[in-house]
């Protein structure tokens, strides 16, 4: 970012460069493919983006393959069949492929994080609420109050709201 001009911040060239890929444009170790992300969850946009540069990289990888056949490994007296090159091809193919469900999977999973994010979730209580103790929620212990008496250990809860870092908890499948 450096060699920006004075004029232009880093948050303007960021949001300037390329701006259709998404917020960031990050090469991979290999230099070939690139890992798209922004820090608001994938798109529709942005998934199509990536898979145009998947099948881009992808393409050129495969090229490169069979450069190495066709004309390095030659150089080194190194004969390999054409079923060889083909099963290289189709191995690479496969792992681009795994390679970007999982990516496009990952980068598509949003972290629940937070207290806004707690308001309707389920889980268990952990100590009995009588009406305050603690309850298992995305395998995290919270503090809660509950707002219909006494919850034995072990049952099953509703989040229903927050105050501050604690919760107030219904029994799953009681009336509001």
């Amino acid at each position: 970012m450096s060699s920006l001009s004075s004029n232009v911040s880093p948050e303007t060239s960021k949001k300037n460069f390329l701006p259709w890929f998404g917020e960031y444009l990050a090469f991979s170790e290999n230099g070939f493919t690139f890992l798209l992300y922004n820090t608001y969850g994938m798109d529709r946009k942005l998934t199509t983006a990536r898979l145009v540069l998947a099948v881009i990289t992808t393409s050129v990888e495969e090229v490169a393959i069979w450069v190495i056949w066709r004309w390095l490994l030659p150089e080194v007296d190194i004969r390999m069949p054409v079923f060889v090159l083909v099963g290289a091809m189709i191995a690479w193919a496969a792992f681009s492929v795994w390679l970007f469900v999982f990516t496009t999977g990952a980068l598509k999973k949003q972290a629940a994080v937070g207290l806004p994010s707690m308001v309707g979730a389920a889980g268990k209580v952990a100590s009995r609420l009588s009406p305050d103790g603690m309850v298992r929620i995305r395998g995290e212990l919270w503090s809660a109050t509950s707002n219909e008496g006494d919850i034995e250990s072990g049952e099953d809860i509703i989040v229903l709201s927050e105050q501050g870092l604690k919760l107030t908890v219904r029994r799953r499948g009681a009336k509001r």
